[in-house]
């Protein structure tokens, strides 16, 4: 997670698994693969496509430059497995089409961070590992 707090915007930092030294997040749990980003907004939306792994829990969370939660999705709520979510200021919400996307949030400030989280339901399997770190990491970000 360390990238998400720097001044590199729009890009996903994918974390590898958490360990007693961990501290890019505040208190890590070793049982989840966290990625991250910082954004920015201003200017363009950023389009997110996100893959929702079966049987695990996979969350979203957004927050403002004030790092208040103003929006999270989880996999009980998303409505399939793949998503294409944008993310807009309110000074461009019009530009983005409501139909083309499973999702748009407008943002609560133009920029913030966006945290990914998936549950490792078997820390001893390392194919398990393996397959949820590889679904981590078809989580991709681009502006529009």
């Amino acid at each position: 997670m360390h990238v998400a707090f720097k001044r590199i915007y729009n890009r996903i930092d994918y974390g590898g698994l958490v360990t007693s030294e961990s501290r890019g997040v505040v208190a890590p749990s070793p049982d989840l693969l966290y990625s991250g980003l910082r954004y920015d907004v201003s200017e363009r939306p950023l389009k997110i496509d996100a893959i929702i792994p079966q049987d695990t829990y996979w969350s979203m969370s957004l927050f403002n430059s004030r790092t208040d939660n103003y929006f999270s999705l989880n996999d009980v709520q998303a409505k399939s497995k793949k998503l294409s979510i944008v993310v807009v200021s309110k000074n461009n919400r019009n530009a983005v089409s409501d139909n083309k996307y499973d999702k748009i949030i407008e943002a609560d400030s133009d920029k913030g961070i966006i945290i990914f989280r998936i549950l490792i339901d078997n820390l001893d399997s390392k194919d398990r590992v393996s397959e949820l770190q590889k679904i981590q990491r078809q989580t991709t970000c681009s502006l529009l």
